[in-house]
Formats: structure tokens, sequence, C-alpha cells
């Protein structure tokens, strides 16, 4: 074959080849629908006293306590030290990191043995929402196509709030709010950085790595959330410090303020009463002070 023609034949190859990469990544996703209720997430009832202090957190049917956050109320570092735990370019990839991609392959090559899955955040939000079954190449693909056509429909903020309401943080609490309150007694946007970073490092694997199990696992997973985001989001002596930080969780099972008020409510969301949470607990003190004295 003279030079010219090879030329030719080698233009043609590469621009059917650059062709046919376009169309799969922005048209064969379309053949692909949406898994059901995708972006619906039921709620726990939140009952508030007059203040807006939390009561109690009612329990779903499915055993766990979830409370649903917009993005616009996600905090800068827990949104940081989700990125860093789960997927640090994911407001850059188009649902598919294929760098992470690579590397997974490279690491498959050499060891023999796939050591990452590579999966970003919108293909975690997808494969959370479908049936489970085997982890095949043809499922990954099929997982990876959904990903393309969630990441043309839907916005990054959509995506990345749909994804952690429907994370599971150990001990039967679904979403990060609720995740906080249980771990810390505090709301989300109270955190330090090194809570943020404890608390989006579980979802990795909730059961493992349970804080009320054995802490020093779920504290070396902090401290590798930590690392990533020293290094890929600059925030330098900020992390120092937070490495430094004790790990301090709240009482396994705080005692419920006025128990008895959830039996006559029910629905999701929250609904604020008229009850005063410092001045319910010190009466229902007094109280079991006082049966303790008859008895």
């Amino acid at each position: 074959m003279k030079r010219s023609k090879w030329k030719k034949w080698s233009f043609r190859c590469l621009g059917a080849l650059l062709i046919g990469s376009l169309l799969s990544y922005y048209l064969l996703p379309w053949f692909w629908s949406l898994p059901q209720g995708l972006n619906v997430q039921e709620e726990s009832l939140v009952l508030l006293d007059r203040n807006g202090e939390s009561l109690r957190v009612q329990v779903l049917e499915d055993s766990t306590r979830r409370v649903n956050i917009e993005f616009s109320d996600i905090p800068e570092d827990f949104l940081q030290s989700t990125l860093a735990a789960e997927d640090k370019r994911f407001f850059q990839h188009g649902g598919v990191d294929f760098i992470a991609l690579g590397r997974a392959m490279s690491d498959w090559i050499k060891t023999g043995r796939p050591s990452s899955g590579a999966s970003t955040i919108t293909q975690q939000l997808v494969k959370l929402n479908r049936p489970q079954g085997p982890r095949t190449l043809q499922a990954k693909f099929h997982e990876m196509m959904i990903a393309r056509r969630l990441e043309m429909s839907w916005s990054k903020e959509d995506i990345f709030t749909a994804y952690i309401n429907c994370l599971n943080y150990g001990n039967r609490r679904s979403g990060p709010v609720a995740a906080a309150q249980y771990y810390f007694n505090n709301s989300l946007e109270n955190l330090s950085l090194a809570e943020s970073a404890f608390l989006a490092g579980l979802p990795q694997a909730p059961s493992r790595l349970n804080p009320r199990k054995d802490p020093s696992l779920a504290l070396q997973r902090r401290d590798t959330v930590l690392h990533r985001l020293k290094s890929s989001f600059e925030l330098g002596k900020r992390v120092d410090v937070a490495l430094d930080e004790d790990l301090q969780l709240s009482l396994r099972s705080p005692r419920d303020v006025a128990p008895w008020l959830s039996h006559e409510m029910s629905g999701s969301g929250s609904i604020q009463t008229t009850l005063d949470a410092s001045l319910q607990r010190r009466l229902e003190t007094i109280v079991q002070e006082e049966l303790e004295d008859l008895k």
C-alpha cells in the first residue's frame, strides 16, 4: 500500500472511531431508562421543640431514619469531604471518570484481579437504585450508560443531593443529616472538618467501619479522607488540625424527649411543637426521681 493511501486509510479509521465514540457517549445512553423513584427518598418525621431543637426523628418502615437535605444547605466541608472520599472529579466528568477507569484497568492487568470499580458518584447513585445482581462487565456497562443518561438529564447538584440522601451511614441512619444527629448530636452545618470527613468515610463500608463497634477503623478511614482533602482540595493547615482532633461520639441511645408525643403524629418533614426541650427534660427528670422515691 502506498504511503499516501495508507495515510488516507488511517485518517478514515480514526475519523470513524471518533464519530463512533461520540455517538456512543452522547446517543447510546438514551436507549436506557432511568430507575424508578431515583429522586424520591421517603423521609422521617422530625419533631421539633418551640426553639427548633430536635425532639425525635421517627423510624421509617424499613427501620431506618432519614432526613433529606437540599443542595443549598450542604456545608462546604461535608461536600468536599464526600468528593474526596468517593469521587474527587465529580464536577469535571460526565458520569464516567475515564482517568479512574484507566487506572483501575491498569491495576487489574498488573495484579490479575480488580482492585477498584472506579465508580463515580453518578454510577453509585444508579447502582443504589437498581436491583442487586452479579457484578459482571455487562452490568458495569449498563450502569455506565444509565449514569451518562442521568448526567444529560439532571444537574450535578441534583445528582449529588439524591446520592447523599440515600446513602447508608450505618446504625440504620440514611443521609448525612440523621447521621450527624446520631453520631455527634449536632446539625450537619455545625460539624467540624474532622467530623465531616468522618461521616463522609462511613458509606464505603458502614458495617465494617461502625464506630460503635471499633472506632479505630472509622478513624483510619477519616484520616484517609482528610489526607485526600489535603492533596486534592488544598485545605492545608485545617487538615493538620483535623487530624489531631479526638473522636467525640454522642451517647449510643440518647433518651427521647416526650416520647408519648410521637404516637399522635405521622407523615414526613418536620413539625414544630410548643414544647420546650430543656424544660421538658427537667420535668421528666423530676418525675422520674419522685417515682423512685415512691417505690
